[in-house]
């Protein structure tokens, strides 16, 4: 998404991803929506392996809202008394953040800024 909001100038205030769609809140002062949905579903389409960062309150309601198939298949976290429980809910197993280099994502969706 930073990559489509470059390229458009479209700022994004606001971002639910679904499994097969999504929901923004958007500010489009140069007329550049059509581009940037464009480039935003070429790059969703080009995406096959998502990770979510952060499995605090908001990563635990934004995988259960946004994820009830599963299709997310890494939760990073990096409190390491969370390693290897579960997101609650939809049971993702949370890693810590050396587990990125294995899994080897196409998006990592932030939650919680470091």
């Amino acid at each position: 998404m930073a990559v489509a909001q470059k390229r458009s100038g479209v700022a994004v205030h606001c971002a639910v991803f679904l499994s097969n769609h999504y929901h923004l809140i958007v500010t489009d002062t140069e007329g550049q929506l059509p581009m940037f949905t464009e480039e935003l579903n070429k790059l969703a389409q080009a995406s096959k392996k998502v990770a979510v960062w952060g499995t605090g309150a908001r990563g635990i309601n934004f995988l259960n809202l946004t994820d009830p198939e599963r299709t997310i298949g890494c939760t990073i976290d990096i409190n390491p008394r969370k390693h290897g429980l579960f997101v609650a809910g939809t049971g993702q197993t949370i890693s810590p953040p050396e587990a990125l280099k294995t899994y080897k994502p196409d998006l990592v969706i932030i939650m919680n800024g470091i």
